[in-house]
């Protein structure tokens, strides 16, 4: 598993592992396929739906 300490700065995982969405992000930062603003911007933004399908669910 991935695991952070700060943006972009990661300990890689087996392949058999299962990955999650933070995963393939930091994965095409280091590919240099997004920075570090839009890796913050998309975490941001899941952690916003996870919070409106919490909201939207009660």
């Amino acid at each position: 598993m991935f695991m952070m300490t700060e943006v972009g700065e990661q300990k890689s995982m087996d392949n058999k592992q299962l990955k999650c969405a933070i995963d393939h992000i930091l994965e095409a930062m280091e590919k240099g396929e997004i920075n570090e603003v839009n890796v913050l911007y998309i975490a941001e933004n899941i952690n916003v739906a996870g919070m409106l399908s919490q909201f939207i669910t009660f």
